[in-house]
């Protein structure tokens, strides 16, 4: 990894992450949101498409504020 993303990534944190019918969102200390398809998160894809949408927003945002985890 080189020094110029080490550095510029340090700081950043997790400040909300949410799922739609098809992504997840993320939104970062430094204001960009990242998006990426749930299909790269199958059990999570798969309790979006069964109707567990509320159960698929508990998203919990590690204290770190560097992962996610959905029990």
């Amino acid at each position: 990894m080189s020094e110029a993303f080490k550095s510029h990534t340090g700081n950043i944190q997790i400040l909300k992450a949410e799922v739609s019918e098809t992504l997840l969102t993320v939104h970062l200390s430094d204001e960009r949101i990242i998006s990426v398809p749930l299909k790269k998160f199958s059990k999570l894809e798969y309790a979006v498409k069964s109707n567990q949408l509320d159960l698929a927003n508990n998203l919990q945002i590690s204290k770190s504020g560097y992962g996610i985890h959905w029990p």
